[in-house]
């Protein structure tokens, strides 16, 4: 199997698994975000969200989590972007609707 066949395949799946896109990348390193992660880590701009920032080099070198990786594929899903509705008038929720 070629690779677009298995592309055209994996894109099929995931539309059919409910996702409204998906996209497939190379499994390169991220170069340019590794260095605006250094940045912002020594700026103290991460908020304390360790988990991208503790370790940016691993954070943005798929090999590193998945040695010989060749593509990242990636799902989006549509969230309803209307304000949840509320008794008071007032936003209720406290965490990013996204989340």
């Amino acid at each position: 199997m070629t690779d677009d066949q298995l592309t055209v395949i994996v894109g099929r799946l995931a539309i059919e698994a409910g996702l409204d896109a998906v996209g497939i990348a190379p499994a390169e390193p991220f170069t340019g975000t590794r260095g605006h992660l250094e940045e912002r880590k020594a700026a103290g701009l991460h908020g304390g969200m360790q988990f991208t920032y503790r370790n940016p080099a691993r954070s943005t070198d798929p090999s590193r989590t998945v040695p010989g990786a060749r593509a990242l594929v990636v799902g989006a899903r549509r969230y309803d972007r209307r304000p949840p509705p509320t008794e008071t008038g007032r936003p209720q929720a406290a965490i990013a609707r996204y989340s």
